[in-house]
């Protein structure tokens, strides 16, 4: 049965595998550097935020 919302009747397919894509970056980026990323976009700032925030926590020191 067509859909009244897509064009021509078309129906939303794609979405799904989407959903994979982001938690398999973070996965990935975990497995590489050893940071945990639990928001996006995974930008080299995000990563360099992570990193200071590990290290001080490491040293009991505050990340300026």
């Amino acid at each position: 049965m067509p859909s009244s919302r897509g064009p021509f009747g078309a129906k939303g397919l794609g979405e799904l595998p989407m959903n994979g894509c982001a938690p398999a970056l973070a996965a990935s980026v975990q497995d590489a550097v050893g940071l945990s990323v639990s928001e996006l976009p995974v930008s080299p700032e995000r990563l360099l935020e992570l990193s200071l925030a590990r290290d001080a926590g490491a040293d009991g020191s505050e990340t300026p």
